[in-house]
Parts: C-alpha cells; structure tokens; sequence
C-alpha cells in the first residue's frame, strides 16, 4: 500500500472521528426546560397544593411590592383545597415559605418576615415590612400601609438594571453568562463586614441582605453573601439558567452560596469568595474563582472545597443547613466532583488536527 493511499485513510478516520465527537457531545448535552426567572424554579419541586399556594402568595407579594396592596397584616388566599392531613399541610407551608423567602427576591425585598398559617380550613399569607420600607415606621400605617413611594421606586430601578445586565449577555453561551454575571456583581459591590457582623437582627436594616444593594447604582450600600447569591440567582433567571441559592454553613460560620446547573450537571459556585478572597476585577475575569469549580467529599449534608490562589490555599468545608436538605431537590445538593469545562477547545483542537492531515494529503499529492 503506497504511502499516499495510507496517508488519504488516516485522514478520512480522522474526519469521521471528528464528526463522531461532535455528534456524541450534541446529544449527551440534556436539552433542561428553561426558566424566565428564578421564581419559577420552585415549583418544579412542589405538589399540586403547593404550587398553588406558591403562585397565590407569589401574586399577593407582587401587589405589594408594586404598592397596589397594603403592607401590613396579611390576606387570605383563595385555593382549591388544603390537604386534609395535618402534618402534611405543615409540611407543605412550610417548603412554600421557604421558596418565598428565597427565590421572589422581585417581590420581597422588603419582608422583614413573612409567614403561611392555616386558619379555621382557610389559607392566610402573612407579611411584615422592614422599617425601612414603610412611610411612617414599622407600627404605624403611614401612607394607609402601603410601601414608602421612593423606596419602592429605588427598588424597581435596582430590578431594570439587573435586567440590563441579563441582556447585556443574552447572546452569550451559558458559560458565559455564568462567568459574566459574577463579575458583574463583584464590581458593583463589596462585602458589608459591619452586617456580617449583626447579631441582634430585630432591628437591623435588611437592605445588605437584599439584592436591591446589589443593582442600585449606590456604593454606599454594600451587602453579605445572601445578597450576593440571591443576585447571581436573579440573573440566572433571567438568563434562563437553573440555579438555587443554597445557605447552610461554611468553615462552621453562617454562609450562603448557589448551585448552577450546566449540561444537566451540578456545579458549585460561591460568588462572596470570589469577592472576598482578594482578587482583582482581572483575575476573576481570567479565572473565575470559585464558579464552576469542583469539589470533594460529596454527600446530601455538604462537601469540600479547595482552591489554590497565586499566594495560597483555601479549603472550607460546606455544610446544608436543614431546610435546604428538606427542600431542595437533591441533584442541587450533590455538586459535581470535577470542574465545569467546555466542550469547545476540545473539538477545535480536533478539527485543527484532521485540517492538518488533510493538507499534509492534498500537498503530498500534489508532488
């Protein structure tokens, strides 16, 4: 067999090889459902009555957020049934509060707390502002108890500008998004040690806890790492990105984080690290720290995680706080043991490969 004739062979293997991969990578990526934003996220993981009563509280919460209702006391909600088992109703509110609290951030951004009880067989959502919020105080209706008039408008801005910052990427892959939204949010803020270290919260400003210190343009309102996850949540939303806001533990002290789903894969990703860690604008942009990263030692109760910096070594162990391992479906607990990694440099590099083959065919054949 000529050299020339092995050389057209090898080539020809190549290319199939190629266009076998390429292939093969197109259908192992799982085609996910995608989200318009992160408040749709939680009824994948709810029964019928609870995902009723998650969009009736959700709509109650939207009025008053817009101040077309009243921000004090509560209202009751109009469903079809409650479930006739009393444990079972407990239950049910109770994973429904928990996705209130976290993944309406459009819409509660002004709870200082917000409750779901059951009263004589009828279903009341209950609510209370922070001070901050209200036109007269906590205790007083002020503006008949709607919301403060500029705090909400100071709000609504904060919103379209996260909503900027979703169409700024809106062209981009998912990796990008990803990346771009964490770099977004590390410029516009700084972690607020004074709130990190709050312990009497009966009286405390919400707003370091609240994504609106995120987007509002104002560098005098920084926030703690719940902002910081629920922010990035928030974008992914709107990126169409399955992504939860996890709190539990980190190094034994109260922390918060988020799980991204990727190519039906689990990733964990700590944006507060990126921006606690000291690393500059450029190397988060380089890097990305702590997005997407791997981890170790993983079990519905936590994991660990090591990442090594130009000048040292970080470890921490994370651990699920208990609503979070009731709550959350549990592939958002059990965070991928390898770094996320595209697929793209890969087949380039193939291509390049069978390119290169085939011009080394096509010039020996010329001779």
């Amino acid at each position: 067999m000529s050299k020339k004739l092995v050389l057209i062979i090898l080539s020809v293997i190549e290319v199939l090889l190629c266009v076998s991969l390429i292939v093969r990578l197109a259908k192992h990526t799982p085609k996910a459902e995608r989200i318009t934003s992160c408040t749709e996220l939680p009824e994948r993981c709810m029964n019928s009555f609870e995902k009723e009563l998650y969009q009736k509280s959700v709509e109650v919460l939207k009025r008053v957020s817009q101040r077309e209702q009243d921000c004090l006391g509560g209202v009751a909600l109009e469903l079809s049934a409650l479930p006739e088992n009393a444990e079972e109703l407990e239950n049910s509110t109770e994973k429904v509060r928990f996705f209130l609290r976290k993944y309406v951030p459009e819409y509660t951004y002004w709870a200082d707390s917000i409750w779901l009880s059951d009263i004589y067989g009828e279903m009341y959502i209950g609510y209370r502002p922070s001070p901050v919020y209200m036109s007269d105080g906590i205790y007083s209706y002020g503006e008949y108890g709607y919301l403060k008039k500029d705090a909400v408008e100071t709000a609504q801005k904060a919103f379209d500008n996260a909503k900027r910052i979703a169409a700024k990427y809106e062209k981009k892959s998912d990796y990008e998004k990803v990346c771009g939204y964490a770099e977004e949010i590390c410029k516009a803020v700084k972690y607020d040690e004074n709130a990190a270290d709050t312990e009497d919260f009966s009286s405390t400003d919400i707003r370091p806890w609240r994504i609106v210190s995120v987007f509002d343009d104002d560098p005098e309102t920084n926030v703690v790492c719940e902002a910081y996850g629920q922010a990035f949540e928030y974008l992914c939303g709107l990126g169409g990105i399955e992504c939860y806001y996890v709190s539990g533990e980190m190094g034994g002290g109260s922390h918060g984080w988020n799980t991204v789903v990727l190519d039906g894969v689990s990733y964990f990703t700590d944006i507060t690290a990126c921006d606690t860690a000291n690393y500059t604008d450029a190397e988060i942009s380089l890097k990305h720290p702590f997005i997407l990263e791997k981890v170790a030692d993983v079990t519905t109760d936590g994991f660990k995680s090591g990442h090594m910096k130009m000048s040292s070594y970080y470890y921490d162990e994370y651990t699920y706080g208990e609503s979070a391992k009731r709550f959350l479906p549990e592939e958002a607990l059990l965070v991928s043991t390898k770094s996320y990694r595209t697929a793209t440099p890969i087949i380039v590099l193939i291509i390049l490969d069978a390119a290169t083959i085939a011009l080394v065919v096509w010039r020996f054949a010329k001779k």
